[in-house]
Formats: C-alpha cells, sequence, structure tokens
C-alpha cells in the first residue's frame, strides 16, 4: 500500500461529518463477498468503512457492518480487532457471506504490517434483512484535522 493510495483528509469545515467519503455501487446478493484493502491512518484518523443492503429505491437501506478505526484501535461492530499506530499500513479482509446456510456468518481480518495479524468472527449482521451487498463505503468520522490513507481495494464474489 501507499504507492497509488487515496488520501481521505478530514476538518471541522467540512459541510458534513461523514465527509470526505467515497462509496462503491454494488450488487451481490449470493455466495461470499470478500473485500479486502489496506490503510494507513497517518495522524488523527478517523476512519469509517459500512456495508449496506439498500433495500428500496428512495434510499432506505439496512447495515450490515461497520469497520472503524479510532484512538489507535481497528474495531468491527464495535469489538476491537487489532491496535494499529499512525503511519503503519495494515492489511483488512472482509468475509461477507449473503447467501446460503452462512448467510451472516461473516469475519474481519487484519494483518498490520510488522506486526499483529488477527481474524473475529461474528454470528449476525447487525441487521437480519441485510440480504445482499449494494454499497460500501469509507468515511472520515472524525471531529477534527485528521488524514488517512486507502490502498489496494477490491471487492470478489467467492
Amino acid at each position: 500500500g501507499g504507492k497509488r493510495a487515496l488520501v481521505f483528509s478530514d476538518s471541522p469545515k467540512n459541510a458534513h461529518k461523514f465527509c470526505p467519503h467515497l462509496f462503491l455501487n454494488c450488487c451481490i446478493d449470493d455466495g461470499t463477498a470478500v473485500i479486502r484493502f489496506a490503510f494507513n491512518p497517518v495522524k488523527g484518523a478517523g476512519m469509517t468503512m459500512e456495508l449496506r443492503h439498500y433495500v428500496n429505491s428512495i434510499g432506505d437501506f439496512v447495515t450490515g457492518a461497520v469497520l472503524s478505526y479510532a484512538g489507535g484501535c481497528l474495531q468491527a461492530d464495535g469489538r476491537r480487532i487489532v491496535a494499529v499506530p499512525h503511519g503503519t499500513w495494515t492489511d483488512v479482509e472482509l468475509r461477507i457471506p449473503v447467501g446460503g446456510a452462512n448467510v451472516g456468518k461473516w469475519s474481519v481480518t487484519a494483518a498490520v504490517r510488522g506486526g499483529e495479524r488477527r481474524t473475529e468472527s461474528f454470528d449476525a449482521f447487525r441487521n437480519k434483512r441485510f440480504t445482499s451487498l449494494t454499497w460500501v463505503g469509507f468515511m472520515t468520522y472524525g471531529d477534527g484535522k485528521g488524514v488517512w490513507q486507502l490502498d489496494d481495494f477490491s471487492l470478489k464474489k467467492e
């Protein structure tokens, strides 16, 4: 990570608390979505990644999972995954089953480069109505000035 990374710079002057943000519309409604990316919390970072299922055409959605970085720690749905020092790239993989017998049994693996690697498994999505992945978003929910980088993003269906 880092050679062609996107830089997210937060500021208290941004129009919305979730800005800057980047999202991808997709449609995975069976099998397992595998999302991989690397991130680097440069300074004061407040990164959030959210997985959504838009349930209708007027914008109503349910959330499947949330990853966040704050206070030096990467968390998934409020559960601590790994400590990530500022300036350290971390590789992340999410496995999101949206069809079949394993629906809802998702996992996240985080590998801090030169440090800890850990996998956490979850038995359910945040909302039972999360039945397909239609949106992947990265947001900066800091309260002040913060910078983080995103690189090596991929999304595939297995």
